[in-house]
């Protein structure tokens, strides 16, 4: 049996992180362990729980996405979600499994999954 992957979201709006937390229950491995609002809330679930796995929304306020991986220390994954398309250059530079475009459907996130699935 595969070890969960410890599971942290951030993204300032609720129904986006409700809606993500109710697709990621099709993905047993997948273990939703926290989700944040800001980058204050972000470092505080890192710090506490040390997750696998971070999908990241980028456009926050206060600190970006990026900002917080700059600041965060950690062996973690990223999944990147943004409606911008323009962050997309940038995003790949942080080595993400994934950056999926808003909405997110269940197809893209199937895909981001595999993908983090068969990394080693």
């Amino acid at each position: 049996m595969e070890k969960p992957i410890k599971t942290i979201i951030v993204d300032d709006v609720k129904p986006v992180r409700l809606e993500l937390k109710a697709m990621l229950k099709e993905y047993p491995v997948i273990d939703v362990i926290g989700d944040a609002g800001n980058a204050e809330q972000a470092f505080h679930l890192v710090s506490k729980y040390h997750p696998d796995l971070i999908i990241l929304d980028i456009k926050l306020p206060g600190l970006s996405g990026f900002d917080i991986l700059d600041r965060l220390k950690g062996d973690f994954k990223i999944i990147f979600i943004s409606t911008f398309e323009e962050y997309k250059e940038k995003a790949m530079t942080y080595q993400p499994v994934d950056f999926i475009l808003k909405p997110i459907n269940k197809d893209k996130l199937r895909k981001a999954i595999a993908r983090l699935r068969n990394l080693p």
